[in-house]
């Protein structure tokens, strides 16, 4: 049995990195600023719900700022990624299930890691960055689109943009081609929202647009040959490939 059999990879991945002190302030802070979370034997906890997750620490990591930064897409502030530059450690959260309730009760303890001295929150299975002014603004509203923002991110150039992050919630990425940034941007927010709250049937061959004028794609559906079984951003469940319907 190999080491990836005693040892599987989490699903869903968060880092958050902060300024504390040492591990034991990292646990007395967590106790005193989370509202209503405990940390023990690498088990984050919520009282109130006994909801649980593993969690692990990492010592300061030099070039984690940049990474940060690089991820962050321009949307989070420069004072919060100059702070990072002197972070101790960093929280990863991690998740071994996946799907919607999973997702959001992930991004509540983040939000309460956040409290308890995080900076930033990393999507490491998406590859972005997330301030924590947004991240908390996502956590509070549970919508898809918060959830979706929060946890995906579009990938892409030259009118062939994807999804990367799906998978958090169980489900396909998809495949925007023939679009702009723009379009392929709010046709995947839109596609990817229809999954999460809908749960359709879906079927090759069937049409999606998102409104009277907009484009109207047609479903395929592939393997999600972007990055390769066990890579954290590959998703195990597919995608969709949306290509635009030609006009007569």
């Amino acid at each position: 049995m190999s080491d990836s059999d005693l040892d599987p990879e989490p699903s869903i991945v968060l880092g958050i990195p902060g300024k504390w002190k040492d591990r034991s302030d990292i646990v007395a802070s967590i106790v005193r600023d989370s509202g209503g979370y405990l940390f023990a034997g690498k088990i984050l906890m919520h009282i109130a719900s006994k909801t649980s997750f593993e969690l692990d620490i990492y010592d300061h990591d030099p070039e984690l700022a940049e990474k940060v930064r690089w991820g962050s897409m321009g949307q989070i502030p420069e004072e919060d990624l100059s702070a990072l530059e002197d972070h101790t450690f960093t929280l990863y959260l991690l998740s071994y299930e996946t799907g919607r309730d999973v997702a959001e009760k992930m991004m509540d303890a983040a939000v309460a890691l956040l409290a308890a001295g995080g900076l930033v929150v990393k999507v490491e299975n998406a590859g972005f960055s997330v301030s924590a002014a947004k991240w908390r603004e996502h956590a509070s509203s549970k919508a898809a689109y918060s959830l979706q923002r929060a946890m995906v991110m579009l990938v892409g150039e030259e009118r062939e943009y994807f999804t990367c992050g799906m998978s958090t919630f169980g489900l396909p990425d998809c495949m925007i081609l023939g679009s702009d940034l723009d379009t392929s941007f709010e046709t995947s927010i839109e596609f990817c929202c229809y999954m999460m709250d809908e749960a359709p049937k879906l079927k090759e061959g069937q049409t999606f647009g998102i409104a009277e004028g907009a484009p109207v794609y047609r479903l395929s559906f592939e393997d999600y040959t972007h990055y390769p079984p066990g890579d954290p951003f590959h998703n195990p469940h597919g995608q969709w490939v949306l290509e635009p319907v030609k006009e007569d």
